[in-house]
């Protein structure tokens, strides 16, 4: 694992663990403004399975930018750090890296389970709620109307992450992923 920190390592944290949830390594929280580099290289049975996670708790990744918020900043912009970002290899192969990360990524190496039986997908639900959480709530729902699965309202300034995974048959079957804000401004207040 490579990790090149962005200005606000304080946000940065990841974890290798087993699939049984044992850690096996930790890192972070590093310092603020020091753009540096964090390298572990750990030797892992091929036949096991590990869970590498790793998390950015102001939820706007190796970009620098802050919105609004009184964990995080009070909506400025650091600049961004083009060098900035993870690489996650295993036997010289690169299963993961930071294109697109945000909140938090999940990593499955070596011999993992897929987690659906055969003709079903899984469907996951990763929200960050922002300080107005008791407004924020989401449903899964079936074609005809079941609610599979549904969470929040959520405490109000708990910045909560929460993911929640379901077993879906997508190819004969309609669901419906419905994320409901009861303030009516969307998510981060104003901004969509």
């Amino acid at each position: 694992m490579e990790l090149s920190l962005d200005n606000q390592g304080s946000e940065t944290k990841w974890s290798l663990a087993r699939s049984n949830e044992a850690i096996l390594e930790l890192g972070g929280i590093y310092p603020d403004d020091t753009n540096g580099i964090d390298v572990k290289e750990v030797c892992l049975a091929p036949e096991e399975c590990h869970v590498f996670t790793i998390e950015d708790t102001c939820i706007e990744g190796f970009t620098g930018i802050l919105l609004n918020d009184p964990e995080c900043g009070l909506g400025f912009d650091v600049g961004r750090v083009p060098s900035a970002g993870y690489r996650v290899s295993f036997d010289g192969q690169e299963i993961g890296n930071s294109d697109g990360f945000v909140l938090n990524r999940q990593y499955y190496i070596g011999n993992c389970p897929k987690g659906c039986n055969d003709g079903m997908s899984l469907l996951r639900v990763l929200l960050r709620t922002d300080q107005a959480g008791h407004e924020t709530s989401w449903a899964i729902t079936a074609e005809n109307g079941t609610t599979l699965m549904e969470g929040g309202p959520y405490d109000a300034y708990s910045m909560v992450a929460d993911v929640e995974e379901l077993c879906i048959d997508a190819v004969n079957s309609c669901t419906t992923v419905t994320f409901f804000d009861s303030g009516g401004d969307g998510m981060f207040g104003n901004f969509w």
